[in-house]
């Protein structure tokens, strides 16, 4: 079966990275996504959801910083989004790498993506961790408004719903859909997996989750609802709890040190005794 080799293929390429793959056919994304979001591939396409584990930051992104950057830190200026800059170029070399082994092309959304001259995305992930079996979705579509609001902060209009990865919690990001077009699938050839509910069901919960989403995404208290396996380190959590227009200037307090495992080592050994929102106020001020 061709999808079995191409999930073996594309899992040794992500697994070493802190990548994951999850597989899905065109039609149980498009049958729950409205005209404007359907992907125009034939219904029985194989395509594979990725999603970054907790330590891709070290294994990935913070190797690559450190290799490009090291030697050079003030071409860091030339650069805008470099998570998203690492991740498009290891993505574009793992394209490559199944298109010359299986002779078929293979197409890349990443998350970012939007269709032109517009700013809707080109593909709805999280749908795409739902019929994945990646992540469970809860939609606040299933709640009355009036109960999804925050006592300070009132009613938001355009509420989002969140994903849970029974291992990982909150502690994940959907990166990019690889899309095989030449793979056509036989009826049952891949059966669709049911999505492990990480809250069983707890409609209490449930809204928990959403209004914690919602309303206090930057604390990341929405992402630890569940006990999990592993979760973003202390340089991740820094990393992302500053704005972005601050973030190069970390990473060249970062390449000051010899190496990455020097970097790593400080943090587990020092930094985990200081407080994160001490550091940050004093070296960047944004408290």
């Amino acid at each position: 079966m061709i999808y079995r080799e191409i999930l073996e293929k594309i899992n040794s390429k992500l697994e070493p990275l802190e990548l994951e793959s999850y597989p899905f056919l065109i039609k149980w994304y498009n049958d729950r996504v409205g005209d404007k979001f359907k992907l125009n591939y034939q219904d029985n396409t194989l395509a594979c959801l990725v999603i970054n584990r907790p330590k891709m930051f070290e294994k990935l992104f913070l190797k690559n910083i450190f290799e490009k950057f090291k030697n050079n830190p003030d071409s860091l200026e030339t650069h805008n989004d470099l998570i998203d800059e690492c991740l498009s170029q290891t993505f574009s070399q793992i394209k490559q790498d199944l298109e010359d082994w299986f002779g078929m092309e293979v197409d890349v959304i990443k998350d970012y993506e939007m269709v032109p001259g517009t700013r809707r995305p080109k593909i709805i992930m999280q749908t795409c961790a739902h019929v994945s079996g990646a992540a469970h979705f809860y939609d606040p579509k299933n709640f009355d408004d009036n109960l999804i609001h925050d006592a300070d902060k009132g009613f938001k209009k355009n509420l989002m719903g969140v994903c849970l990865h029974p291992r990982y919690g909150g502690w994940f990001a959907m990166r990019a859909v690889f899309v095989f077009k030449d793979a056509i699938l036989e009826e049952g050839e891949i059966c669709m997996k049911r999505v492990a509910d990480p809250l069983n069901g707890d409609m209490a919960k449930i809204l928990d989750v959403l209004k914690k989403f919602n309303f206090n995404w930057k604390d990341s208290r929405y992402r630890d609802v569940i006990p999990v396996e592993d979760s973003y380190s202390p340089l991740q959590r820094e990393y992302f709890d500053l704005e972005p227009r601050y973030r190069k200037s970390l990473i060249r307090k970062w390449l000051t040190f010899a190496n990455l495992e020097k970097l790593v080592e400080f943090y587990q050994n020092d930094y985990k005794e200081k407080s994160r929102k001490d550091y940050l106020s004093k070296n960047f001020f944004i408290f």
